[in-house]
């Protein structure tokens, strides 16, 4: 999109519809294709697109250094992969269906898990409600996570003690 005017500027063919977008470090864009197992790197540029069969339900993703996080709902777990060749590392389980994934400021890995209804960083974990699928993270470490079907919203601090609690 053009971003002075959002009018469309290119349009760049995928094998499915694009669910979550991620910048890469070569400055491509990669996209999670859930219902078709897939990530695709994109070049915005030249619109070459790198198709990378993942299997699963590839979701939500996260960045740290050169590994991507993918949350993945048919296993229950974040799942790794090095950037540029895709080899995919150990994963880590999570609570069921796990939505989003950041990487925290302490380089903890931070999951919403929408059936449990959970906030998950490595041992601690903290309900917020039902659907919990959203979240998303400052610099300082505050965490903020919202819950659809319950219509809550909450911020946690690194340690998720609850900051502030919003019932929408």
């Amino acid at each position: 999109l053009d971003e002075s005017s959002f009018s469309v500027t290119q349009r760049i063919g995928l094998p499915g519809g694009p669910h979550e977008l991620l910048n890469l470090p070569d400055g491509r864009v990669l996209v999670s294709i859930e219902q078709r197992g897939l990530l695709v790197a994109v070049d915005l540029d030249d619109g070459a697109i790198e198709v990378i069969d993942v299997g699963g339900i590839p979701h939500g993703l996260a960045l740290a250094g050169d590994v991507v996080f993918v949350t993945d709902r048919e296993i229950d777990a974040i799942r790794r992969f090095t950037v540029g060749d895709w080899d995919e590392l150990a994963a880590i389980p999570t609570g069921r269906w796990p939505h989003a994934v950041r990487v925290t400021s302490t380089g903890e890995i931070a999951a919403a898990t929408a059936a449990s209804g959970r906030l998950e960083t490595g041992v601690r974990s903290v309900v917020v409600g039902e659907t919990t699928e959203t979240l998303d993270m400052r610099a300082d470490g505050m965490i903020a996570v919202a819950a659809a079907t319950d219509g809550v919203v909450a911020v946690y601090d690194d340690a998720l003690t609850l900051e502030r609690r919003w019932d929408i």
